[in-house]
């Protein structure tokens, strides 16, 4: 410490002693640590692109893609570099074999879920006809005083229920 910082200390040292300068607090009320009061810096100001507005952001980058294009050092994408791009990324994804089962169990799993969809769906649907026919049988019958013997129903009504067809 220099002799000029020195005669700073006492100098506000024979302030404080005259009441002239005070701490911030009184020495005579209990003090607390809640009580201290913390100056912390502001935060900082966003500067370039973070303090633009988004549609300022846009518009430069717009300018300057069209710079580009003029000057032709913008890139172009075709379907040659998607190509290339879609290969390197399937040989990255590819080398995961656990991904891989992974995905191949999926698939499999869908598949099998679709085909037993279709057919509900197709058993519904006979069912559904095979309901309306019966139906229209009963009518009949009950219009004719002759009893039914036999129905004969569709092919494809019959398979879609599981019922074997003898030829």
């Amino acid at each position: 410490m220099d002799d000029e910082q020195r005669e700073r200390i006492r100098a506000r040292a024979a302030a404080f002693d005259r009441g002239e300068l005070t701490l911030g607090f009184d020495l005579n009320k209990p003090w607390h640590p809640s009580q201290q009061r913390v100056h912390l810096p502001p935060p900082p100001k966003h500067r370039g692109f973070a303090a633009m507005s988004p549609e300022k952001r846009q518009e430069i980058a717009r300018k300057g893609g069209q710079t580009a294009q003029a000057k032709g050092t913008a890139y172009r994408w075709d379907s040659a570099s998607a190509r290339r791009a879609g290969e390197k990324g399937g040989v990255i994804v590819g080398s995961d074999s656990a991904h891989m089962a992974a995905i191949g169990r999926k698939g499999g799993r869908i598949a099998a879920e679709r085909k037993a969809q279709a057919k509900r769906l197709a058993q519904k649907e006979a069912l559904e006809r095979l309901i309306e026919i019966d139906e229209k049988v009963r009518l009949s019958a009950s219009n004719n005083t002759q009893q039914v013997k036999q129905v004969i129903l569709p092919e494809d009504i019959m398979r879609s229920l599981g019922v074997p067809i003898i030829l």
